[in-house]
């Protein structure tokens, strides 16, 4: 019993010590977390094993700070790691697997794997699709990071096609002012101009500057914890979005509503459904979550969005 009692005061002792670990890291310190993280996840995996689910929970976090600490390779390394372990754990095709994956597809880009990245992203939109539905938060994450990359990688036009979607499904889903919707609303009008129609930028994203100020957001229509990818190599595909692809069939699940023009922010038209508290960027959580959140994709935990 005693025997049990300490480890029970040790693991409780290393949890605080991690979440202490995480405060650092999003107080603007990620070298300082990366460092106490590394020292805990050995610590972990020696008690209880590298399956367990704080191990693995701590490995998440460890390649987020690896990440925002500025060495994108080896967060890529450890999020490929998590994602093999989870995938081994509980499938590959698991909501908390797709997280990990999400993450690892965001890291590779950073690390200068453009290809790379775009391939994972369109191959977890289709498993996110099928698992998810095509109006679940997680799916519109990847969907949007699918066309953000897209439009990086020299194809704006049939990114602003896709983001266009998100837009319709965000606003309908989370209202015209979530810090999501003005994201994708911002990253449309970036691309709507990359492709030569500058007429329709100006007030899309006039409005999501406006928004983000009146929120206290940054007005870059980017989540904060997510470093900008702009190493993304340009990559053949100009029939992305068309109907035999993962951003396609997206398209078609919800009627086909990525012609439209998005709503504008408080339009109210655009109904409003109750979005369960906590509930955000992606389909995580803006709160911490044992297990499910803190995979290191921080959604918001936020490399989605």
């Amino acid at each position: 019993m005693e025997r049990d009692d300490a480890h029970l005061l040790d693991r409780r002792r290393l949890t605080a010590k991690r979440d202490r670990a995480e405060a650092l890291g999003e107080a603007g310190r990620p070298r300082e977390a990366r460092r106490v993280l590394v020292g805990l996840l050995a610590a972990f995996e020696r008690g209880l094993g590298p399956d367990h689910p704080e191990s693995l929970l701590t490995r998440g976090l460890l390649a987020r700070w690896t990440g925002e600490a500025g060495e994108p390779r080896a967060a890529a390394a450890e999020f490929r790691d998590l994602v093999r372990l989870r995938g081994r754990m509980l499938g590959m095709s698991h909501p908390v697997t797709l997280e990990a994956r999400h993450a690892l597809a965001h890291w590779t880009a950073e690390s200068g794997c453009g290809a790379t990245a775009l391939g994972m992203l369109e191959e977890l939109l289709a498993v996110r699709l099928r698992v998810l539905g095509a109006d679940h938060p997680g799916t519109l994450a990847t969907e949007h990071e699918l066309a953000r990359h897209i439009g990086g990688a020299g194809e704006p036009a049939t990114a602003a096609r896709l983001l266009g979607d998100v837009c319709a499904a965000r606003t309908r889903l989370l209202g015209g002012d979530h810090p999501h919707t003005l994201d994708s609303r911002q990253e449309l009008a970036r691309c709507t101009g990359a492709a030569g129609d500058p007429g329709r930028r100006g007030p899309a994203g006039g409005a999501a500057r406006a928004a983000a100020r009146g929120a206290g957001r940054p007005a870059s229509g980017h989540s904060p914890g997510l470093p900008r990818t702009g190493r993304l190599g340009a990559r053949g595909g100009a029939g992305r979005g068309g109907p035999d692809t993962a951003a396609g069939a997206a398209a078609a699940a919800r009627g086909g509503a990525g012609g439209r023009a998005p709503p504008r922010p408080g339009d109210r038209r655009a109904p409003r459904p109750h979005v369960p508290r906590g509930t955000a960027r992606g389909g995580l959580r803006t709160r911490p979550v044992r297990g499910a959140v803190r995979t290191g994709a921080r959604e918001p935990l936020r490399p989605q969005r």
